[in-house]
């Protein structure tokens, strides 16, 4: 095991930036930065409720299919409903697992927060003391929840709109056929996105980094362990942020912004001296005690180390949320 000493350190950065995702501005499915602090109080329940609607609304459907009637007066076969059912069933289940965890999880620090309200450690988040995991496997959950969800949706859509065998190519169908063609790019990304981060889990598990104290205060270093990272590499950096999320409302829909308000990189250039694969931090914290992780805040802040590591085949990446507090 080796430590930060043989990395080059960049000088510490304090103004504020908005964070640039190459995928910021296309929809949720290619988003690979998501928000950490609760923002919207009782979207959960919300979403608990309308994916009960929607399976309710996808047995219904089924048990009346045989009076499902075509504009032209033809009876729909029931394969359609069961199709349906299927994606509804997807669809609802989704946002019921999502509804339920979070209102579990609610509840769950609402508790320690009246046991412990001067730790916030134990409430603002549910944090495991042995370390935290990246978001990797959240991500490839959602991913392929979506992916699958919407090639069930919008497949067989796109099939008889580009070979139908009463496709006629002039007019308004022009416009439809463009807005397919977008929309199966997109999810054709989505795809190689899924295969890539699966080709890195495969390769590197989900990545985890060790507590070697907990909580870290503000004033103290940041004390952890990574283990499993490349053997060999051409290049591996580590950023540590103090990151704060904000939210624009549009309408009935919430675009969320990241801003940097300090970074500070370690960088390797090449493969340290009695490497192998571990590495300790030890990092020392800048001199702002109003820099603390507060994920139930709004808007939220929180500290996260980005670790990114260039080697043969896929590279490593992955990015951890830190339990910085005040004393109390």
């Amino acid at each position: 095991m080796i430590d930060l000493s043989q990395a080059v350190t960049s000088e510490p950065d304090f103004e504020k930036k908005q964070i640039f995702e190459p995928l910021k501005f296309c929809p949720p499915i290619l988003q690979q930065r998501s928000a950490k602090g609760k923002h919207l109080e009782g979207y959960d329940t919300a979403s608990l409720i309308l994916g009960i609607v929607i399976i309710a609304g996808g047995i219904l459907l089924l048990l009346d299919s045989y009076e499902l009637i075509d504009m032209g007066g033809n009876q729909y076969s029931p394969a359609i409903a069961i199709y349906m059912n299927i994606l509804g069933g997807s669809l609802g289940g989704g946002f019921i697992f999502w509804g339920w965890a979070e209102i579990r999880n609610r509840k769950k620090l609402e508790i320690n927060r009246t046991l412990k309200p001067e730790s916030p450690w134990y409430w603002d988040f549910d944090w495991k003391i042995e370390g935290i995991r990246d978001d990797l496997a959240e991500q490839l959950f959602w991913r392929a929840w979506m992916v699958v969800f919407g090639l069930g949706l919008f497949g067989p859509v796109s099939w008889m709109v580009f070979f139908s065998d009463h496709v006629e190519w002039q007019g308004f169908y022009w416009l439809v056929a463009s807005i397919f063609i977008f929309v199966d790019l997109i999810f054709a990304a989505a795809v190689s996105l899924l295969v890539y981060q699966n080709l890195k889990f495969f390769k590197y598990g989900i990545p985890k980094i060790k507590f070697l104290e907990f909580p870290f205060f503000s004033e103290n270093k940041i004390r952890a362990q990574l283990d499993n990272l490349p053997k060999t590499f051409s290049r591996m950096t580590l950023e540590l942020r103090f990151i704060q999320e904000e939210h624009e409302a549009h309408g009935e829909s919430y675009i969320y912004k990241f801003f940097q308000l300090f970074k500070e990189a370690k960088v390797f250039m090449e493969v340290p001296r009695q490497w192998d694969g571990r590495l300790l931090i030890d990092w020392q914290l800048p001199d702002k005690p109003e820099y603390v992780t507060c994920l139930n805040a709004h808007p939220s802040r929180y500290w996260e180390l980005e670790v990114k590591v260039e080697t043969s085949g896929v590279d490593y990446h992955s990015r951890f949320v830190l339990p910085v507090y005040a004393k109390p």
